[in-house]
Parts: C-alpha cells; structure tokens; sequence
C-alpha cells in the first residue's frame, strides 16, 4: 500500500516517491535524504461511558450537533491511550474512570486518525447535574446487541 497522505518530506519537503522495502512494500521515500517517510497520522480515543451500575451510558452533545455522541479526543504527544481517556473525562465532564476496557480501534481516512475506542465505567455522577444543561447526560435507551462491534459516529438517543 503507497500511502496517498504524504507527498512532500517532513524534514527537507523534497517530493516523496514510492519505493519498495523488504517486509513493508511500498513506503515513501525522499531520495534527497535517502531516507523511507512512514507515514504520520492523529491518534484519537472515543470512550462509551458507563455508570457504576451499568445501566446507563452517558453521550454528549458539543459543536452544535444535534446527535448525542460518545466522548472523543486527541492523544497528545507523549501520553497513552488510557492516560487520554481519563483526561477527555476529567476535562469535559469532572469524572472519574473507575475501570476501562479496550474495544477496537478504527482508521478514518477523511481525518487521517487512528480512533481508538474504549469502555468506562466512571464515578461521580454527582457533578454531573450542573451540565445536564448544555446537553450532557446519561441515557437509558440501549441499543440491540449488534452482529460485530463497530465504532459509531452517534448511538444511544
């Protein structure tokens, strides 16, 4: 697979060519570093939030959507996917994670992100009542188990 995302070298902006490498195929290659580029992608979590009791999950609504969705963030340089996790929910809702599980983990092409995705139960519903305003909160509908776990942009109205 040549990788369409990048063109130009990061370091010298030389125009990047397609060359084979042995266990990789075809990689980017700048041949005025002969050097291979492998390819630089966003790393991002989304996260279903349980409540302690498993009965609930809490969706969030932001940037004028109308949908709820799951809570979703940038890893940032440095930090590991579960570090990510426990800081989107501090920072968005003033929770914290009791216990995480890793689901899948999805490449989206249109944003050039790897999304992966996380179950949580988290603690502190409490605070959430002052937020319940600006279109957080728990939801009780589940949905249907689905044939094969697959990462949705919007769930559980």
């Amino acid at each position: 697979m040549f990788y369409k995302t990048m063109t130009y070298c990061p370091e010298c902006e030389h125009p990047l060519e397609k060359k084979f490498l042995k266990d990789e195929g075809d990689i980017p290659y700048c041949s005025q570093c002969n050097s291979f580029r492998f390819p630089v992608f966003n790393t991002a979590i989304s996260a279903i939030l349980f409540n302690e009791s498993h009965d609930k999950i809490l969706l969030i609504k932001q940037y004028k959507m109308t949908e709820h969705i799951l809570l979703a963030g940038y890893v940032s340089q440095g930090e590991n996917a579960e570090a990510t996790v426990a800081r989107e929910i501090d920072e968005e809702l003033g929770l914290k994670v009791k216990s995480l599980t890793f689901n899948v983990t999805k490449y989206y092409e249109r944003s050039n992100s790897l999304m992966i995705n996380f179950a949580a139960t988290v603690t502190g519903a409490a605070k959430l009542i002052m937020k319940l305003m600006t279109g957080i909160g728990f939801q009780s509908k589940m949905p249907k188990k689905p044939s094969k776990m697959v990462l949705l942009p919007k769930v559980f109205y």
